[in-house]
């Protein structure tokens, strides 16, 4: 979920939301130490994966310089030149939900 998708017209997606059981966001400002926090029974997290306008504005760029007509030798052709973190999506938590 974090890596940052394209769709099949080569179009950026430029961010997604989901829910999930973990505290994905403590753990990463942690630097992945310690165990992950679950929600309780019922409870989730819910988080949005976004760019920033500098990383969209790079890929976009990358995109355009690297465009041939299949997608995957595109996308190998963007990540010889670029940074992995580049390919990863910013998170931020939306909300914490109990039932």
């Amino acid at each position: 979920m974090r890596i940052v998708s394209f769709n099949e017209d080569f179009t950026l997606v430029e961010n997604k939301k989901g829910r999930f059981k973990y505290d994905l966001l403590t753990w990463i400002k942690d630097n992945y130490n310690g165990h992950l926090y679950k929600a309780k029974d019922f409870d989730s997290f819910e988080y949005e994966f976004y760019l920033d306008d500098a990383q969209r504005q790079y890929l976009l760029t990358c995109l355009a310089q690297s465009k041939t007509d299949n997608l995957n030798f595109t996308l190998r052709k963007m990540h010889e030149h670029t940074s992995p973190v580049q390919f990863i999506y910013r998170l931020k938590q939306l909300k914490q939900f109990y039932r």
